[in-house]
């Protein structure tokens, strides 16, 4: 679901009806972008209402009026036919002129503990009406000087090792159904003789130091 294919709210809950219906003994996982922002595919133009960025949730609420707020967006998503949700961004403000994160106020804060706090309101929120979220982008993309939907993005520089610890905060404490990793390429997860891998292709960033370090054991 992106916001140019999205005609209305009575179109997506029709076809959203019609996947889980397809197969009864095992329900698909219907997932949509809406972080809240820029970044939201269910928009006031079919009618939906829509909720501020990360930035500006931190800045203006606490955490428990957060809850409020990312437990209707689940509420109403849900009644759609959602139940996964591609959020929270827990990624840090790292870099102030990053392109894709910072430029969009899609990170909650510089901080990892308030990164933390207000990721833990957006996914309580939502499995309180037993919507799945997601962590991103791992290990972090908000020290980055480049967007990675539009190329290669080398952080091996840019990254520091607090982008970690709003992952291991969050797995630590049970909140973490998925996690996605991001297209970025660290010198530091590359084994020898191998080319230059992203995190999301990286058997040292998804198994040695997410599952073995981390202790994360879901998708």
């Amino acid at each position: 679901y992106l916001k140019y294919n999205v005609k209305s709210q009575n179109d997506v809950a029709r076809m959203n009806k019609d996947f889980s219906a397809a197969n009864s003994a095992l329900a698909p996982l219907i997932a949509i972008d809406q972080e809240g922002g820029v970044v939201e595919r269910l928009t006031s133009a079919v009618g939906f209402k829509e909720i501020p960025r990360a930035r500006d949730v931190a800045l203006n609420m606490d955490k428990d009026s957060a809850k409020v707020l990312y437990t209707d967006l689940a509420k109403r998503m849900r009644k759609l036919g959602f139940n996964t949700n591609f959020g929270p961004v827990v990624d840090l403000i790292i870099n102030k002129n990053n392109p894709i994160i910072a430029k969009y106020g899609r990170s909650f804060s510089s901080r990892a503990d308030i990164t933390a706090k207000f990721a833990t309101s957006f996914i309580d929120g939502h499995h309180q009406h037993g919507m799945i979220t997601a962590l991103k982008h791992f290990p972090g993309h908000g020290s980055s000087a480049a967007d990675s939907h539009l190329g290669f993005v080398d952080i091996s520089q840019s990254w520091v090792e607090a982008e970690y610890e709003p992952f291991e905060t969050l797995i630590k404490a049970g909140k973490a159904d998925m996690v996605m990793a991001g297209h970025l390429f660290h010198k530091g997860y590359v084994r020898d003789g191998e080319g230059q891998v992203p995190a999301s292709l990286s058997p040292v960033a998804l198994t040695t130091v997410l599952r073995q370090g981390m202790g994360f054991d879901g998708v």
